[in-house]
């Protein structure tokens, strides 16, 4: 009997260790954010560094967009290290019906 519950013990520890890390990105949120729901990051650049963290880590990801107009300067550019593994696997979805979109910034704050 202890035996089979230490293994139900380590079983659950072990499915912990594997869950997903869930970041939400807004473009009303804040780079200096923890990434959760209440508050999130704002760019996709500091979502795409805190994925190749949890890759490094060997942790799954969950990239949830918030709807809005996500300005940056410059394209941002998914490469193979940001793809995840088989074990630690990186997903980047909306989150609800909505939909983000990319943009550069308005022509004006070009020339600041």
């Amino acid at each position: 009997m202890k035996t089979y519950l230490t293994a139900i013990v380590l079983s659950d520890c072990a499915a912990q260790a594997q869950a997903d890390t869930i970041l939400h990105v807004s473009p009303s949120g804040n780079d200096t954010a923890l990434g959760g729901a209440a508050y999130p990051l704002q760019t996709l650049v500091a979502a795409q560094k805190a994925a190749r963290q949890a890759k490094a880590d060997g942790r799954p990801m969950t990239i949830y967009l918030h709807a809005g107009i996500y300005y940056q300067s410059k394209p941002l550019v998914l490469t193979a290290e940001d793809s995840g593994t088989a074990d630690a696997p990186v997903a980047w979805e909306p989150i609800g019906p909505s939909r983000a979109v990319r943009a550069e910034p308005p022509s004006d704050a070009r020339r600041r």
